[in-house]
């Protein structure tokens, strides 16, 4: 048990990125990657022996991961967007915006959802 515990500890810190926090292949990295990777869950891992994945992760040979440069570029604006609207933030008139949310709520929301 200590031993599945201190592996998902480390899947956690290193694979989930890529691989999602339950193995499926749908981390949040998995959009900077030019192939997806691969759903842990489904079978695949069951190609190789024990002592042949063990042997594998101790070798620390890293796996070829090939990223998607128009990702990463798309990556690259959306942080700056998201900058921009950060340095916003203190120029905002909030209580304008929590009036136009109200309203929202109240007339929009239902046909809308909560995010338009």
């Amino acid at each position: 048990a200590d031993d599945v515990l201190a592996g998902q500890a480390l899947f956690l810190r290193r694979c989930a990125a890529c691989h999602g926090p339950d193995g499926a292949g749908d981390g949040p990295a998995r959009a900077w990657l030019e192939s997806p990777p691969r759903d842990l869950r489904s079978g695949f891992l069951d190609r190789y022996a024990t002592p042949e994945l063990v042997e594998r992760l101790r070798s620390g040979a890293r796996l070829a991961i090939e990223f998607d440069p128009e990702a990463i570029r798309q990556r690259s604006a959306d942080t700056e967007a998201l900058v921009a609207y950060l340095a916003s933030l203190p120029r905002t008139d909030w209580a304008r915006v929590d009036r136009g949310s109200f309203v929202y709520l109240q007339r929009c929301e239902s046909c809308h959802g909560v995010w338009g």
